[in-house]
């Protein structure tokens, strides 16, 4: 027996990843649907926001840069480090989907 394929909710047909005024507008209930559209997109986030997600500290923060980073990226965290824009890429799971997104509840794991 086949396993059934998750489905994955595409993108509105209008819309363009380069130009914001194309995505949907956030509203309370949008996500209930979606079945994590955005999630599959690579996330990318600054040293405060991983700070903020508890993965590191805010004093190793303040530190060289390249140990916590080989570290975050040994640990499955950060795939990337852009230093022209100071943006880390988060790390994606083996379909494309950001590391902290729920594979059952397709939910994300970092918001309630």
């Amino acid at each position: 027996m086949s396993a059934v394929p998750a489905r994955k909710a595409a993108l509105p047909p209008d819309a363009d990843l380069e130009r914001l005024s194309t995505w949907a507008k956030h509203r309370n209930g949008l996500c209930e649907s979606c079945m994590a559209t955005c999630c599959t997109m690579p996330v990318e986030v600054r040293t405060s926001d991983l700070v903020r997600l508890g993965v590191l500290d805010a004093f190793d923060a303040d530190g060289a840069m390249k140990p916590w980073l080989k570290r975050l990226q040994k640990s499955g965290v950060v795939e990337r480090h852009s230093p022209a824009t100071g943006l880390f890429t988060l790390a994606r799971q083996a379909g494309g989907e950001c590391v902290f997104l729920d594979r059952e509840t397709r939910r994300c794991t970092v918001y309630e």
